[in-house]
């Protein structure tokens, strides 16, 4: 059985070939390709599917078996600029549009590279390039069937031997100058369409194509360690538990809001799955931007002890933070709507108002749980019921003593490596603490896995003679993490309709009522540009020097999102109307 929780990075060498014009050399390009590459499937530092007679529905039924895992997708057979030509029912062709296939390219995070082996698919680069996909090979001209071969050979043999991708191509293309003579000068293209010029056989036919701000794929490798999840690993000889103790917490916790762990547990006692996909299981009963950083952090390289494990324990107990206090803000402007105030003490106010005065330098070190609280317990002092129902007990666990203390050591924990403060001898100590820690946090918010976090892309109206209105809604279920459920975007008929293009919280995803939109505190990137999938965005703070406010990407706070009067006004919008609704209700 695939064991998502590992998540084995993967590469996918699909070929096809035709009848009536046969290629000699695929099948050699198919073998040896997989022979440079077994050494490193063997140990089991990656995996390796090669698919003969390619046809769509194979390639669609690998993402959906590999979801995430792919690293490299190989292509080796017929091309041209707008399709390759795949294999259907036996003796006929099936020919695959780049379009749409590049759609599904773009989907795969994990991806490095997508290298066409056939003639002329230099145009396919812009479709790729347009779905997010990194790096692409792709030849410019006809290209001969026996030196297709041999690139292709050579650049695997050479990723297999430590190259980097950048290294890996210059030495293919080295091989065929030395082979076939010298040819033109060989360069790294970035800009689309930027080979158009060069048709006559004197160029090298390939080019390695680099989307804009991906350089550093130039980089990557082949890996050459097992990614597992690691629940103990040995310091100075003595052992230490990681993940263990964090595990075992989640695994108590979550099966009273989470159907995914009971029927887990269950499938371990009649040896349908392998217990060690719990982690896993965990993972994936948390919405993703949670889920995300408990991936992260189960991985093997987060299991030595040292600063990189502290950070991402610190950021995954921001994570779960700010997303329930994005909860939280967006029940109190349920509550809020013109003519329904709620009152705000003058204590309570200010700690708002604090908050819509976050900037760059103050963000960090912000307390998200302390906003939470203070947001509840003005709701339930003016009466006012949640949508979480949770969120009625919470103030009363937020002041546990063991709460306070899981909360206060991970502020402080952040606060030591904002300021770069955390010395060699405290490393193992705050490593076991924090994870200890961060279970309780993660415990006392579990009752998040019982809501559907979903983005509404959009929504059409269906409506037939003497039948009433329903709403379709075009959405992406955001629970998957370890790549066991595959994220697409789907259909669903409702008699209501919720919020468009908005990231909203659900009870049940059989219906988009009762919802609480999340909007415009987490944004889906992709809903507002149209673009299959999710990427979700935090809010941050706002700059009033360019009337803007500022987001960051939940899988690396380096990838901004920028919110103005130009760039999704409506988002802006609805910050003004929110921020007013809360000044008002304050007597500000």
């Amino acid at each position: 059985m695939n064991n998502p929780a590992t998540q084995k990075p993967l590469i996918f060498l699909a070929f096809s070939n035709d009848e009536d014009d046969y290629l000699k050399m695929v099948r050699r390009e198919r073998e040896n390709i997989y022979r440079a590459l077994q050494n490193h499937h063997d140990q089991e530092f990656i995996q390796v599917h090669k698919q003969e007679h390619t046809s769509i529905d194979d390639v669609f039924e690998q993402f959906r078996r590999y979801a995430e895992q792919v690293t490299i997708f190989h292509y080796g057979g017929h091309a041209s600029s707008t399709h390759l030509q795949l294999e259907g029912a036996p003796g006929e062709a099936q020919m695959a549009d780049a379009g749409g296939l590049a759609k599904l390219l773009g989907q795969q995070s994990g991806l490095q590279l997508v290298f066409l082996n056939g003639c002329a698919t230099l145009k396919q680069v812009a479709l790729l390039h347009a779905a997010d996909v990194k790096a692409v090979i792709a030849t410019a001209v006809p290209v001969n069937d026996s030196m297709a071969t041999e690139f292709a050979e050579e650049f695997y043999r050479a990723l297999a031997a430590k190259s980097t991708l950048q290294k890996a191509f210059l030495t293919s293309a080295a091989l065929i100058e030395t082979r076939y003579g010298r040819k033109r000068e060989i360069k790294q293209f970035r800009a689309i369409g930027s080979r158009a010029e060069a048709k006559d056989s004197q160029s090298l036919p390939w080019g390695l194509y680099v989307n804009e701000g991906a350089d550093a794929v130039l980089n990557w490798k082949l890996p050459d360690v097992k990614r597992s999840v690691n629940i103990g690993v040995a310091v100075a000889g003595e052992a230490v538990p990681v993940n263990r103790k964090l595990i075992e917490m989640l695994t108590n916790a979550l099966p009273k809001y989470s159907r995914r762990i009971p029927r887990f547990l269950k499938d371990v006692r009649e040896g349908e799955v392998d217990e060690r996909e719990l982690p896993a299981a965990i993972i994936d009963s948390f919405p993703s931007p949670v889920g995300e950083q408990l991936r992260k952090l189960f991985l093997r390289e987060m299991a030595a002890i040292g600063t990189d494990r502290l950070k991402q324990i610190v950021l995954t107990y921001e994570t779960v933070s700010e997303l329930l206090c994005f909860v939280a803000l967006s029940e109190l402007w349920e509550s809020v709507p013109e003519g329904s105030r709620v009152t705000l003490n003058a204590e309570y106010s200010q700690r708002l108002e604090s908050y819509f005065a976050l900037n760059a330098e103050r963000y960090p070190a912000f307390n998200f749980i302390d906003l939470m609280e203070v947001i509840l317990v003005t709701l339930r002092e003016n009466g006012r019921e949640f949508f979480v129902a949770e969120f009625n007990d919470l103030p009363a666990l937020l002041q546990d003593a063991e709460f306070r203390a899981s909360h206060q050591y991970l502020e402080a924990l952040q606060a030591k490596l904002e300021n770069d403060a955390v010395s060699a001898e405290e490393i193992k100590t705050d490593c076991l603490q924090g994870e200890q820690y961060l279970g309780r946090i993660l415990c006392a918010f579990a009752f998040i896995a019982g809501y559907k976090l979903t983005t509404i892309k959009d929504i059409r109206i269906i409506k037939h003679r003497h039948t009433g209105p329903k709403y379709r809604h075009g959405q992406a279920l955001l629970t998957r993490t370890t790549g066991k459920e595959v994220l697409m975007d789907t259909e669903r008929e409702s008699e209501s309709f919720a919020e468009s293009q908005a990231v909203i919280l659900l009870k049940t995803v059989e219906d988009v009522q009762p919802y609480l939109s999340l909007s415009p505190f987490v944004i889906d990137k992709n809903a507002l540009i149209g673009v299959e999938n999710s990427r979700l965005y935090f809010y941050r703070y706002y700059d009033p020097l360019q009337e803007c406010y500022h987001y960051n990407f939940i899988g690396n706070r380096q990838d901004g999102l920028i919110v103005s009067g130009e760039h999704y006004p409506h988002f802006k919008t609805q910050f003004e109307i929110f921020r007013r609704a809360v000044l008002e209700a304050g007597g500000s």
